[in-house]
């Protein structure tokens, strides 16, 4: 499942300067048997209306160059801030960074 995130992170080992960003991501899903596999299939395209393409090549779904280009081409946005700055920050309301493009 591809998917959009936001993510907070420490940059660096000594945890004084903090990456957030928002990007698309992938999750896998792994069922233990086929039935259900289908029971999740049937509640992503019926109960919450989600497509789901079936892909031969499960090879094509892992790696760095697995993103389909329609999803690799949605923007990202990131930004790194010292850790004490962060909290001043959000009680500021400061605006996130402006969306890129890959």
């Amino acid at each position: 499942m591809y998917h959009k995130f936001d993510d907070c992170e420490y940059e660096d080992v000594m945890c004084t300067k903090v990456l957030r960003y928002h990007s698309v991501g992938d999750s896998y899903l792994f069922c233990n048997s086929i039935p259900e596999l289908e029971v999740i299939i049937d509640s992503l395209e019926n109960k919450f209306n989600l497509e789901c393409t079936e892909v031969m090549d499960h090879k094509l779904l892992f790696g760095a160059d697995a993103l389909p280009d329609d999803v690799a081409a949605i923007p990202f946005r990131g930004t790194s801030y010292l850790a004490e700055d962060v909290f001043e920050l959000r009680a500021a309301n400061s605006p996130l960074p402006d969306w890129e493009y890959r």
